[in-house]
């Protein structure tokens, strides 16, 4: 049962139901969830509350409009899909079904803020999904300020987590080998993810870069590729092998809207598939992703010694550091070392 509604001067009640320490505004037989706590602060700030959504109603003039938490996003999910990539669309999508359970809320800084809270205690996340989450969900934020639906909101409490540097690798020749075999050898919506393997390992794109990838962008006969940059979205030509340009002729021949008919939305299932495969097929799976293609384009380059420069020019790098950092399988150097120091 609830506790009996607060005074108010205003059509209307504030009141706190025996569930809960929360406050609750009843308007025009809608019931709202404030976020507030049941204190003498909480009942002022609901009076406010009360006070604009009368002046909503009948079409009065107030400083801040209530706004509820799912037109928000709503609307500004609407210009997301207006202004950015699909992949962009559907990481906002997730971060909403997984901070914002109650959708009915007033978008408020207690209700925000309770929100988070609950995201932070309840969701075990891995530190990068964590982070991706509360970046985008303070993108979303400043949307909302920048509207003016709610005040600036402090969220540094919510700190990012600390990722744990794992130690970079890279597929064998060998392993990228079986791998295309194998898919190649089954069904043949299974050899898509073959050619993409191919590609991945020719060029060094990026998963991104593959599966975006149109026809405009590919120069058969002059062996280039102009990707985009993953920040700038500006355009980066830069050559192919020879080897690279022939599967792009043999998959035009054969895929006339683009060099893939595969999709970024379904990543996760190319993903669980290549784990099932490197199961399947002996290979050690510890830390090898569909990244690890560009990191054993790397690799290659590097063993043919081609100077650094020219493989942070191809890989579209703007820091050399960033190639030792990230993307060298340190493991494969020190078996060299070792070979040269035994002769």
């Amino acid at each position: 049962m609830a506790t009996k509604g607060n005074k108010t001067s205003f059509p209307g009640s504030i009141y706190k139901p025996a569930a809960n320490n929360r406050l609750y505004i009843k308007f025009k037989g809608k019931r709202i969830a404030t976020g507030l706590k049941a204190d003498k602060e909480g009942y002022k700030i609901a009076q406010q509350l009360l006070q604009r959504l009368y002046f909503e109603y009948y079409g009065m003039d107030d400083i801040r409009k209530t706004v509820y938490i799912q037109n928000a996003i709503k609307e500004f999910m609407e210009y997301i899909k207006k202004s950015r990539a699909s992949k962009t669309y559907y990481n906002y999508q997730a971060t909403f079904s997984q901070i914002v359970q109650d959708k009915n809320f007033v978008l408020n800084k207690p209700n925000i803020i309770e929100a988070l809270n609950q995201f932070d205690v309840k969701k075990r996340l891995l530190p990068s999904s964590y982070n991706l989450r509360l970046s985008s969900f303070n993108t979303f934020l400043s949307y909302c300020e920048n509207k003016n639906y709610i005040e600036k909101i402090d969220t540094s409490y919510f700190k990012r987590k600390k990722m744990q540097k794992k130690p970079t690798s890279s597929f064998t020749l060998k392993e990228c080998y079986l791998l295309i075999q194998h898919y190649t050898s089954t069904n043949t919506k299974n050899h898509e993810l073959a050619h993409l393997i191919y590609i991945m390992v020719e060029t060094g794109a990026r998963l991104v870069d593959a599966l975006t990838l149109e026809w405009k962008d590919v120069d058969i006969e002059n062996k280039y590729v102009t990707w985009k940059n993953k920040i700038t979205k500006y355009p980066e030509k830069r050559p192919i092998s020879t080897r690279a340009a022939n599967m792009f002729k043999f998959l035009k021949a054969k895929n006339k809207s683009k060099p893939f008919n595969l999709s970024y939305n379904r990543v996760p299932s190319y993903w669980k598939s290549l784990k099932l495969s490197m199961k399947n097929l002996g290979i050690d799976p510890t830390n090898k992703s569909f990244h690890k293609f560009r990191v054993t384009f790397r690799m290659r380059l590097k063993a043919k010694g081609m100077p650094e420069e020219d493989i942070k020019y191809l890989m579209r790098h703007s820091d050399a550091s960033l190639i030792y950092e990230s993307y060298t399988d340190w493991a494969v150097i020190e078996n060299r070392m070792r070979e040269f120091l035994d002769k």
